[in-house]
């Protein structure tokens, strides 16, 4: 449900109770301007809120407060009996001054700034990394410094190759001529 006010008269404050309705399909058009409705009757009523309020000064707001509810609790303190009701306090609460406290101290562990390609290790000591310079002439000297080995003196020849599927279909062709021979011998 939502109060909005509507047209009041001077002196009275008049509200109408609307009521949400279900909500529409997600491609339901009557749901688009129903939303668009409820959107404008809102701004509207925000827009004349906006031309009889003036702007509120808060810390001024919860000093005036803080005198209300201060002279009401000594007014209940002489009349005795009653117990004084809490008054708000502006500033900061004992566990944020505590907290202010110990962020105004100097830390005892100060920010050690380091460069790029540095890194702190366990021990606490900053260390650079190398560069992709220094492990690509660390690799090379590596593989200077590797046993070579030895030449060998091989010469190949031309190399030679064989088609072995028309191998192997030639074969299977004689095989089949040969075995169709045997069949005319036979049936003659």
């Amino acid at each position: 449900m939502i109060l909005v006010r509507d047209r009041t008269l001077p002196g009275q404050s008049q509200y109408v109770l609307i009521r949400e309705q279900k909500p529409f399909g997600m491609f339901d058009p009557a749901g688009a301007i129903e939303s668009s409705r409820r959107d404008s009757k809102q701004s509207r009523h925000y827009r004349e809120l906006a031309k009889r309020v003036e702007k509120l000064d808060l810390p001024d707001e919860l000093r005036r407060y803080n005198r209300v509810h201060q002279t009401l609790a000594e007014e209940r303190k002489t009349e005795g009996g009653h117990a004084l009701p809490r008054v708000r306090q502006i500033g900061m609460s004992d566990d944020m001054q505590a907290l202010q406290a110990q962020l105004e101290t100097p830390n005892q562990n100060p920010v050690e700034r380091i460069g790029a390609g540095e890194i702190v290790d366990a021990k606490g000591e900053v260390k650079k990394l190398r560069t992709r310079e220094e492990i690509l002439k660390a690799r090379q000297a590596e593989r200077d410094a590797a046993p070579k080995l030895p030449e060998y003196n091989v010469k190949m020849g031309p190399r030679v190759t064989e088609d072995l599927l028309k191998k192997s279909d030639m074969e299977m062709a004689e095989r089949a001529m040969e075995a169709a021979r045997q069949r005319r011998r036979s049936d003659r």
